[in-house]
């Protein structure tokens, strides 16, 4: 059944929403609670030991019972970059209690001195390029072995209403779709405006959808962007899978979480 989420719109934003996106969170306000999310894209690790010993290092804040609520629900190596002019190399959805959690986890004493392996605790450019963005959301529903996800950020919205016609007409082809503002960036170079975590119910979907679904073809159609997109909106669309091993050490809640 698809269903779809979004985050709550603040006010107090930097950020601007679109009418399409603003509806959207509006149609979806007062279905429960909300949960923070981080949407990663790691574009590039440049000392593989340093990050190697920064992944064990912050297990344990994320480790099962943890004070954020933080749940890692993928943490993968990119099946494919569908739109976007970088080589991303892994792509995370984390899940938190809270929006604000999904902030606080940052500066948690144990998680700065994992992030420290990564160098300067304000620049860790040396070790890896990434980008972690929170967004607000309503719950995930369980995932499953297979599943595919489109973990998207938003650069620009060039032509806003153009993006409208193709935000709402493409809603429908994804099995749920939850998506918001970026209310915080931790870290990245490239500034995001809005991210995505788009779900398929297996990874064939999420990699055949861009260029051989008739339905997203035609949402494309509707904004213009059937051939090119880059005069609507400037973004990165990494498809990645939810992996077998990763839910059994999630479901058994013996072990951390690996990358984040």
């Amino acid at each position: 059944m698809f269903c779809f989420s979004a985050a709550a719109v603040r006010s107090q934003s930097i950020y601007s929403s679109t009418a399409s996106l603003r509806r959207l969170c509006s149609a979806a306000a007062g279905e429960g609670a909300k949960k923070g999310y981080w949407v990663t894209q790691v574009v590039d690790i440049k000392d593989k030991a340093k990050y190697s010993d920064y992944e064990e290092a912050s297990m344990s804040t994320f480790a099962p019972g943890n004070k954020y609520g933080a749940k890692t629900l993928i943490s993968e190596p990119i099946a494919k970059v569908l739109k976007g002019n970088e080589n991303i190399q892994i792509a995370a959805l984390v899940e938190f209690d809270s929006v604000q959690a999904a902030i606080d986890v940052w500066d948690d004493p144990e998680y700065v001195a994992a992030r420290s392996i990564l160098g300067d605790t304000n620049d860790e450019s040396s070790v890896v390029e990434r980008r972690v963005c929170v967004i607000e959301a309503d719950p995930i529903e369980e995932i499953h072995p297979g599943d595919g996800f489109w973990l998207n950020h938003v650069e620009e919205i060039l032509d806003e209403e153009k993006f409208d016609r193709y935000a709402e007409s493409s809603m429908p082809v994804f099995d749920s779709a939850h998506f918001g503002q970026v209310v915080h960036q931790h870290v990245g170079s490239k500034k995001i405006k809005m991210a995505a975590a788009l779900r398929f119910n297996s990874i064939e979907r999420a990699l055949d959808t861009y260029n051989d679904s008739p339905e997203y073809i035609s949402a494309r159609f509707a904004g213009t962007m059937e051939d090119v997109e880059d005069h609507v909106v400037a973004r990165t669309i990494c498809a990645v899978e939810v992996p077998e091993t990763k839910l059994r050490r999630s479901r058994a809640k013996s072990r951390g979480n690996g990358r984040q």
